[in-house]
């Protein structure tokens, strides 16, 4: 994950993928392997520390994330009817495309076709 998120080049390359949990919830761990789970605590690695093992990353250009995280939540973290889904939970986000472009300060607008004429030149300037 170090790699993914630009934090640690291999070999001289990098990437620097966004986490979409990361973006929307800053202060919370998200774990989604954790002893919470009955499941784990049954499971073969019942003594492994919590942590998060699922991601959502977003690709980033020279100016930031190609993609605006709108929200991101775990899914699957309850039991329905008292099953477990899986002995991890999921990540969910709602991912859209930028106001504007990144690197940009907002929509390019077109030229104004109301403002002033423009200026003549007189034949010594020319």
């Amino acid at each position: 994950m170090r790699f993914w998120r630009g934090r640690q080049p291999l070999d001289g390359i990098s990437a620097c993928y966004q986490d979409a949990w990361e973006t929307v919830h800053t202060a919370e761990p998200g774990l989604t392997f954790t002893a919470v789970n009955p499941l784990v605590r049954a499971g073969e690695v019942a003594t492994a520390v919590s942590r998060r093992i699922d991601y959502i990353l977003v690709r980033s250009g020279d100016h930031g994330p190609t993609l605006q995280v709108r929200s991101c939540d775990l899914v699957l973290d309850r039991p329905v009817d008292g099953v477990w889904a899986s002995d991890h939970f999921g990540v969910v986000a709602d991912l859209e495309p930028p106001d504007h472009a990144p690197g940009s300060w907002g929509p390019v607008s077109a030229p104004s076709t109301t403002g002033p004429p423009p200026s003549k030149s007189t034949p010594a300037e020319k």
